[in-house]
């Protein structure tokens, strides 16, 4: 009996002893692995010589056309252009020498097609001639086209410039077309000048109009000069060239007038 008792003790005792001890909610190991559930995984894109991994920066790096060039951001345009001229004359690939190994012309290469697009992504402004990069000159256009009018806006403009509704509610005489569209073309088409205001405009529309009746089909020009596209204008009558003036016209009239006199 006293054997069975001590072999019992050291039952209870031994296990209790040498057992391996399980981590509790206290055990700092386990808050650690419980907070970073990474850091005891490897990931599956690392290699097997390295515990890390650092993604590799894909997003391309768009550099400075005015540092590509080497010159500074308040320069003209015309003085870009010479410095892409300079380095050209320098790295284009027409003007290694026989002499040079492939890697030079490599390197001369990138050079001159960086510089290439760096002169290629600026513009110059019209008022200054400085350069301006092209990326804001067309954000600042799309901006300005959202901000513009909108068609009742526009109709709304128009009837209080010119009295009628919108450019496409009224008719005019193929006369007074041809009028206006040579009134226009004298005024500000030859001398360049930007006018403004709805007469301007609705001036600018008529003489849109009639320079592609004149130069499109047959229909359009009698659409502009009869009214209608479908009548028959008979031969030699306002589809003929005109005749110019001086000296060499009265040689053409006499023939023409002997027609039928007999």
């Amino acid at each position: 009996m006293r054997v069975l008792a001590v072999r019992a003790m050291m039952a209870d005792i031994v296990p209790r002893k040498y057992a391996r001890r399980r981590p509790s909610s206290f055990d700092p190991p386990s808050l650690f692995a419980a907070a970073h559930p990474h850091r005891s995984r490897r990931h599956p894109f690392s290699s097997s010589s390295s515990s890390s991994y650092r993604p590799r920066r894909t997003k391309a790096f768009a550099a400075c056309p005015f540092k590509t060039l080497n010159i500074p951001k308040d320069s003209t345009y015309a003085h870009a252009r010479k410095a892409f001229l300079e380095i050209a004359m320098r790295h284009h690939p027409d003007m290694a020498g026989k002499d040079a190994d492939e890697g030079t012309r490599d390197k001369s290469r990138e050079i001159f097609v960086r510089c290439r697009k760096a002169l290629e992504s600026l513009v110059e402004c019209e008022d200054t001639g400085l350069c301006l990069p092209r990326s804001e000159v067309e954000r600042r256009n799309a901006k300005d086209d959202d901000d513009g009018m909108s068609d009742e806006e526009f109709d709304s403009w128009f009837a209080k410039e010119t009295g009628h509704q919108n450019p496409f509610q009224f008719d005019l005489d193929p006369a007074t077309m041809r009028e206006v569209a040579d009134m226009h073309a004298d005024m500000a088409g030859s001398h360049g000048l930007d006018r403004d205001g709805g007469m301007w405009h609705l001036a600018s529309l008529i003489s849109s109009a009639v320079k592609s009746g004149k130069e499109g089909g047959a229909e359009s020009l009698l659409r502009l000069e009869a009214g209608n596209a479908n009548d028959v204008v008979e031969a030699g009558g306002k589809l003929e060239r005109r005749r110019k003036r001086g000296g060499r016209a009265s040689s053409y009239s006499s023939p023409r007038s002997t027609i039928g006199r007999r």
